[in-house]
């Protein structure tokens, strides 16, 4: 069975990643859309927040399964069975700091990875731009999956306020 793993902080899931997903799937058997801990990010919705979103956003992806961890993105592969890292590039700065990891996850776990170059919008948006636009007030309804729209709306309405 190919399995593959996409990982990131999903804080929140947008567009792009669902996009990554479901094209993902289509050549491997199982795609695993993990939830990882970032010491270095301040995340705006907590792992189980996140978590949720991403089940719910992926619900319908025949083959596609979210998880979580607070380990590292290899240790997870290794448990899950992943033979292979999926990352969305959005630019040529995305492909440079990816390559990087690339490299060092094919050297230290074995672990081979394939780029999907996002299309469209989702080229112009990440999850920071996506929470700076929420601080705002302004309407995100173009970047994230409908279907979690209202809960992150409300969920972030007061954690936002003032925080960027």
């Amino acid at each position: 069975m190919r399995t593959a793993m996409l990982t990131g902080s999903f804080d929140p899931v947008t567009n792009g990643h669902i996009g990554i997903i479901s094209r993902a799937v289509k050549i491997f058997d199982k795609v695993y859309a993990a939830v990882l801990v970032n010491p270095e990010k301040k995340c705006l919705l907590s792992l189980g927040e996140r978590l949720e979103f991403l089940q719910t956003a992926i619900r319908g992806i025949d083959g596609a399964e979210a998880s979580s961890s607070e380990g590292t993105a290899a240790e997870l592969a290794k448990r899950l069975g992943a033979d292979c890292f999926i990352r969305g590039i959005r630019n040529f700065a995305d492909y440079e700091y990816e390559s990087v990891m690339a490299g060092h996850n094919l050297e230290n776990g074995g672990i081979d990875t394939l780029f999907f170059w996002t299309r469209g919008a989702a080229s112009d948006i990440s999850s920071g731009a996506v929470k700076r636009l929420l601080a705002e007030g302004k309407s995100v309804a173009a970047y994230v999956p409908r279907v979690i729209l209202p809960r992150l709306s409300e969920l972030c309405a007061e954690r936002t306020k003032g925080a960027f």
